[in-house]
């Protein structure tokens, strides 16, 4: 599933540099939405079945880690590339021909995921983890109406939970989307160098961040603390509320980078937790589907609207694109704070959701 979502994904990518009307350009950015929409439900089942539930969230975040290298990486490579391709007269591919400078750059980050397709046709599936115990029937796969029957039955959870880390995915989409423009526009950077020192705080210190917050996590659970990784989370976003407001009242474009590394470490450290969450109160074969509502909300919320609120802050609030930088302090504090309420909110019925599934395992046991 994720070779053949890899593979659709990158070709689509690819495609995308060959449209010539916004039509065509939104259908080939839906082929590349339907192929990464395999990726992360399939690979949090997997990794759940290959650590133990104490070492899950240190797991999911380290693979959750690729978000912010490949982040960091776009945007430092991105400029590189879009830089090169700009400076060229006449740019060419193979078999395509002449190719404008922003068609080029499609190509050139769609092709190498055709080839690590190959690679990853060669990862093994692991033995999977049931923890309602064994038996044939146990690999069948559930009805889609009795996952439905078991998200309504712990629908607080999943509400407070999701929209929680949405509206923290919100915020870190939004601040990706605009702070390079943020930079140029109020620091005067070139697209360039914008791009290879925000990539370059994005790889070290997100990366950080969301590895620190799963390792954070699974301390906290090994002493007890069951509702850990709503824990974390709620944490991450009262700590990102601060930073958030510093960074973008900077004069100086030096202090400004200087605060962004602890603004972008802490909108990291949820985005391995939440996950993990999700896959701690599912049944076994419950977790994918689990992963991908929570995928929809955070990619609905965050991904579809982060972005979106910033541009309208600056255009319909301010009505200048040099406020910008007012525009992120905004959205980062209203929407922080509404995330950590609902973050506590979530940790109040977590232990309600475990104790909901201790009961369900107990009656598939029985049957």
């Amino acid at each position: 599933i994720i070779s053949a979502g890899l593979a659709t994904w990158s070709l689509f990518t690819m495609l995308c540099g060959t449209a010539n009307r916004f039509l065509s350009f939104a259908l080939f950015r839906m082929g590349v939405g339907v192929g990464e929409a395999t990726l992360s439900p399939s690979a949090y089942s997997m990794i759940s079945d290959m650590f133990r539930p104490e070492r899950m969230a240190i797991a999911i975040s380290i693979y959750s880690a690729g978000i912010y290298i490949g982040t960091g990486l776009s945007n430092i490579f991105g400029g590189l590339v879009i830089g090169y391709a700009e400076s060229m007269d006449n740019l060419s591919l193979p078999i395509i021909g002449a190719v404008e400078s922003w068609q080029y750059v499609f190509f050139a980050v769609g092709f190498p995921g055709l080839l690590f397709t190959l690679v990853m046709l060669s990862v093994k599936e692991p033995v999977r983890r049931v923890s309602i115990g064994a038996g044939e029937s146990q690999q069948k796969s559930i009805p889609l109406d009795q996952v439905v029957d078991y998200i309504r039955a712990n629908q607080k959870t999943f509400l407070y939970h999701n929209v929680g880390f949405a509206l923290c995915s919100f915020i870190s989409y939004g601040g990706a989307y605009w702070i390079p423009s943020y930079l140029i526009r109020i620091h005067e950077l070139t697209r360039q160098e914008a791009g290879l020192y925000y990539g370059s705080i994005v790889m070290v210190f997100g990366t950080a961040g969301i590895i620190f917050g799963g390792w954070l996590s699974d301390r906290l659970s090994q002493k007890g603390q069951v509702d850990s990784k709503i824990k974390v989370g709620m944490l991450a976003a009262m700590l990102h509320i601060p930073f958030g407001i510093v960074y973008p009242l900077m004069p100086d474009a030096n202090w400004a980078l200087l605060l962004l590394c602890p603004a972008v470490f802490t909108a990291a450290m949820p985005f391995g937790v939440a996950p993990a969450a999700i896959q701690q109160m599912m049944p076994a074969r419950m977790r994918a589907q689990g992963a991908a509502v929570y995928l929809f909300v955070i990619n609905l919320i965050g991904l579809g609207l982060g972005p979106t609120a910033v541009a309208w802050f600056t255009d319909y609030v301010y009505g200048d694109p040099n406020k910008v930088h007012m525009s992120l302090l905004w959205v980062s504090t209203l929407f922080g704070v509404i995330a950590v309420f609902l973050l506590w909110k979530a940790s109040e019925h977590f232990q309600k959701s475990l104790d909901y599934l201790r009961v369900y395992e107990e009656k598939v046991r029985g049957s």
